[in-house]
């Protein structure tokens, strides 16, 4: 996996005014510059749209729109130390905007997606005891 650097802050910010300094126009009668008037992309994606809560899929847990990926599932991840675009090759299907949109959710529902996983954790982990507990019984 190659990822591009991200570029100086300083540089950007020169770049980005260099751009600028380039679309601007001079009002001929007192000297000041003016923007071009620019529209917006024809077809702007609402974020919260994203993502959904869809009861009897995925047990109502927040997922990825249109997908079965779960946010929870995107946030381990991300947990791991994984970055977004580091994700979001795990998950061809997703777009890296999916994955940011995810994030987003669950920084913005921390607490309560915290306290969900840490009870999946904690069921999981009693489950696994069971498990173990059985197959020394049997042995």
């Amino acid at each position: 996996l190659h990822l591009s650097p991200v570029p100086q802050v300083s540089g950007f910010l020169s770049h980005h005014s260099k751009c600028l300094e380039a679309l601007s126009r001079i009002d001929e009668t007192n000297g000041t510059k003016h923007l071009p008037k620019m529209s917006v992309a024809e077809t702007e994606i609402e974020i919260g749209s994203m993502i959904s809560r869809t009861p009897g899929i995925k047990g109502g847990t927040p997922h990825i729109s249109g997908t079965s990926v779960t946010v929870r599932t995107l946030v381990r991840w991300y947990q791991l130390g994984m970055s977004p675009e580091e994700i979001a090759t795990e998950y061809p299907h997703l777009e890296l905007a999916q994955v940011y949109a995810a994030l987003a959710f669950y920084h913005a529902n921390r607490q309560e997606m915290d306290a969900h996983m840490a009870d999946e954790e904690a069921i999981a982990d009693r489950l696994e005891r069971e498990y173990l507990s059985q197959a020394r019984g049997t042995v």
